[in-house]
């Protein structure tokens, strides 16, 4: 079971307002229930490499790059992507999202100099 999801449905459905029963699947019942999860799994696994495929080719080719603060949408069917790129780079890394101006450079929130201890 998933943990996490099995937490989140606890939360979501509190003993003192709900009934919480175990059952188990019929032996045809499990065997389906794995077929559609492995589908699942190889779903998940197309969606990464679809995602692979537009950041190292389709970002290049329109001169952005790829990173953790970019969103991309596609439409295969009108044969578009739509890109959210940030507006301000960092100054330092040069690859996530300013956030914070100190001393007139931009830096991201992994880049923000600490600030020296006075003793």
């Amino acid at each position: 079971m998933n943990e996490p999801l099995a937490n989140q449905f606890d939360s979501k459905y509190p003993v003192a307002d709900f009934t919480k029963g175990v059952f188990s699947f019929s032996k045809e019942e499990q065997m389906r229930v794995i077929s559609l999860e492995s589908v699942i799994q190889l779903g998940e696994m197309a969606k990464m490499m679809l995602n692979n495929f537009v950041q190292s080719n389709c970002l290049p080719r329109v001169n952005l790059r790829n990173s953790p603060d970019v969103g991309i949408l596609y439409d295969s069917a009108k044969g578009t992507f739509t890109v959210y790129s940030p507006r301000v780079w960092c100054s330092s890394c040069n690859v996530r999202r300013a956030i914070k101006e100190l001393k007139g450079l931009m830096y991201c929130e992994n880049c923000l100099p600490v600030p020296a201890k006075k003793k």
